[in-house]
């Protein structure tokens, strides 16, 4: 009896000295900071958005109110992001001649009247006419009515330039492509015409928040993203796992650093890793990179792919270099 008793406390003892020698990973949810897709600072500069209106008549007055419903969206997701009143960034009216190209005193004219240090122009917004993706009739048991359910898309195209109000620069240009989808439910039966008709009455809020999708464009974007450390159970790795869970990146990689010269070598390079993933938690996205390769140079952990996550900080890089 005391013979199995010792056996079975030394597999005990074997078992948690494999655990506290091996790693173990520990998943956490943190924000991703996504680099701007089209950078611009707007920082202390007053701001004007342009919408153009070439004749009257009812169609373009349709079409004006798509490029100011898309630029009221803009200019609240700008006030937004800058944290300021609302208001605060004018939508403005301009009549550039029929088919001009505008030039840069036409442009910096437009700079003086608004006073901005920042113009950007909505020259060109179309959303085509519904086309049926699908349908649904049901007829209720209660009356004699048949429900009908549609389904209709639209294509929408829009091209917007952003410009220097001093220098009369063009900062960026941006090709807009997208596809409206949406849903309309009726009592009675639908025809083409009615259907329009109600999108025209449904752009006012989808192209508001197609603007204010366009508008975070211009800033760095908070992702929410899941990152895996590895842990290991001594009492400094603990710390610098306690100080990466609070945000103290700086503090957690000082004491990986001194992992990196241990007899073992995977620990070293899971200590590398850790690294690299507090690197990219600064927004030191190359030396993230430098790190990752560091590690597969201390010890190729087995079974352990990191060419996707380094795949990934390569494309931030890339974006961060062309200016994305």
């Amino acid at each position: 009896m005391g013979y199995h008793r010792y056996k079975l406390l030394s597999l005990l003892c074997i078992c948690i000295i494999s655990i506290s020698c091996s790693p173990v990973l520990d998943r956490m949810l943190v924000d991703i900071r996504e680099p701007a897709v089209n950078p611009i600072s707007f920082e202390n500069k007053s701001i004007a958005i342009y919408v153009s209106v070439n004749e009257i008549s009812a169609e373009t007055q349709v079409n004006y109110m798509q490029k100011f419903y898309l630029a009221s969206g803009i200019a609240s997701k700008i006030e937004e992001e800058l944290e300021l009143s609302n208001g605060a960034v004018y939508i403005y009216t301009h009549y550039p001649a029929r088919d001009s190209a505008l030039g840069m005193e036409y442009i910096q004219s437009l700079s003086r009247q608004a006073d901005s240090d920042i113009v950007m122009l909505i020259d060109s917004v179309s959303v085509s006419d519904s086309e049926n993706v699908g349908d649904f009739t049901y007829v209720a048991n209660i009356s004699n009515y048949n429900y009908v359910l549609k389904w209709n898309k639209s294509l929408f195209k829009g091209k917007i330039d952003v410009y220097d109000g001093t220098t009369i620069d063009k900062i960026t240009q941006l090709n807009l492509k997208d596809t409206i989808y949406w849903e309309t439910f009726s009592r009675n039966r639908f025809d083409s015409t009615s259907v329009d008709q109600q999108l025209v009455g449904a752009l006012k809020i989808i192209l508001d928040e197609m603007g204010r999708n366009v508008g975070s464009r211009f800033f760095a974007q908070w992702i929410p993203e899941y990152r895996s450390l590895f842990v290991y159970y001594d009492s400094a790795w603990k710390s610098a796992i306690r100080y990466a869970k609070a945000f103290e990146w700086g503090k957690a990689i000082e004491i990986w650093m001194t992992y990196l010269d241990n007899e073992d070598r995977y620990r070293a390079s899971c200590a590398a890793i850790n690294i690299a993933v507090g690197c990219e938690m600064t927004d030191r996205h190359e030396l993230a990179i430098e790190w990752l390769e560091k590690a597969g140079q201390i010890y190729n952990i087995p079974k352990l792919d990191l060419s996707v996550y380094k795949a990934r900080l390569e494309e931030v890089v890339r974006k961060k270099m062309v200016g994305l």
